[in-house]
């Protein structure tokens, strides 16, 4: 259960093949559409994240992994009140 203030740590490990790591808690916070010019490894710890790809509505849940294409726009928000927490690697 999240509990507190949003939290966000992001950087760029010396591993090949990895361009930054984001690791992310919001209970409010939406994304505008962007793209990444990289593929994208979206896992959920815990909430439900909405978000928009291709112009088609979908959902990344709890304890799912989801893959995001390089340079597909889409953007990101919390469905619930409870919020998200994440980690992103691309």
């Amino acid at each position: 259960m999240m509990e507190g203030a949003d939290r966000v740590r992001a950087w760029r490990p010396r591993v090949a093949g990895v361009a930054e790591v984001l690791h992310a808690e919001w209970r409010d916070h939406a994304y505008p559409a962007h793209t990444h010019g990289t593929w994208t490894l979206l896992l959920v710890d815990d909430g439900l994240i909405g978000y928009e790809l291709d112009r088609h509505d979908h959902a990344a849940p709890r304890s799912g992994v989801t893959l995001l294409p390089p340079h597909v726009v889409h953007d990101g928000y919390p469905v619930t009140a409870h919020g998200f927490r994440k980690r992103v690697h691309t």
